[in-house]
């Protein structure tokens, strides 16, 4: 055995399988598969359970999602009606698309989630990340703050970036794991789930966060109905929170779903219409 192996309590030395765990009858949030706890403490660090329907349907962030959808899809088409019928001035375009896009997302979701329900993974961490190479080795980040993506390579400096994110901080699941004795090279770069952000002003529940502009790993917040069409191309996410300090803070905040891309296919087809 390996030195490294000697202070695991158990060690698995198999071939082609490891180890099968058997549990009878309907796999449902009591049948806890496998649980991580520290040793002074009662309560669960973390545990892989069973996942069932009715589990699903009574999580209050998946009824949440169910309104928020509907609501989202009754304004939709309110939007779309007013456009049609308006004789003054059309609703913004990337506002419909962006509520479209956005309710056909979690739509998809949903139906991936039911189609793979069986284990749950469960932990107090709450974003799904990435380890991905600094742009420049010597740039130093803290968790929550506002980065861009170059060519799959991390930054502050958000201008330009091919894509916006922020730097995890307890990821459930972290991909693209370096080789040892490189992770100081790499970042953990959060891409789903919620992230407490680090944000400059006053922020409202259902703000839009964006970079600063300062290329600080700090955002600011702006309101939905404030959005300019080219920041819809800056969203890192959607605010979960509220507070009326004008001081740095972090804001728990939603990121997975950009909508730059959508956004720069309407400037250019704007463009190429004059």
């Amino acid at each position: 055995m390996k030195k490294e192996l000697e202070s695991y309590a158990l060690f698995v030395d198999a071939i082609d399988q490891g180890i099968a765990i058997r549990i009878d009858g309907d796999s449902n949030n009591d049948n806890n598969f496998v649980s991580f706890r520290d040793y002074n403490s009662s309560s669960a660090k973390g545990r892989i359970e069973g996942e069932s329907y009715v589990n699903w349907l009574a999580n209050p962030v998946n009824i949440a999602r169910d309104v928020y959808i509907i609501a989202a899809g009754v304004a939709d088409a309110v939007a779309i009606a007013i456009q049609a019928a308006s004789t003054i001035e059309p609703v913004e375009a990337a506002s419909v698309i962006s509520f479209s896009a956005e309710v056909a997302y979690n739509l998809v979701q949903i139906t991936l989630e039911l189609v793979n329900m069986g284990v749950t993974y469960e932990s107090g961490s709450g974003d799904y990340a990435e380890w991905l190479p600094k742009l420049n080795p010597d740039e130093k980040f803290v968790p929550g703050e506002i980065v861009g993506v170059i060519n799959g390579q991390v930054t502050k400096y958000t201008t330009g970036a091919d894509n916006l994110s922020c730097i995890s901080f307890s990821p459930i699941i972290l991909g693209n794991q370096p080789k040892a004795g490189t992770e100081n090279i790499f970042e953990k770069v959060a891409f789903l789930g919620q992230v407490r952000v680090k944000v400059v002003g006053k922020v409202n529940n259902g703000d839009y966060i964006i970079p600063s502009g300062l290329n600080d790993g700090n955002g600011i917040a702006i309101s939905p109905s404030m959005m300019t069409l080219d920041e819809y191309s800056k969203i890192v996410g959607r605010a979960w929170q509220s507070s009326d300090s004008e001081k740095l803070k972090y804001i728990n905040t939603a990121i997975g779903f950009n909508n730059g891309q959508v956004i720069e296919l309407i400037k250019a087809k704007e463009i190429s219409s004059r």
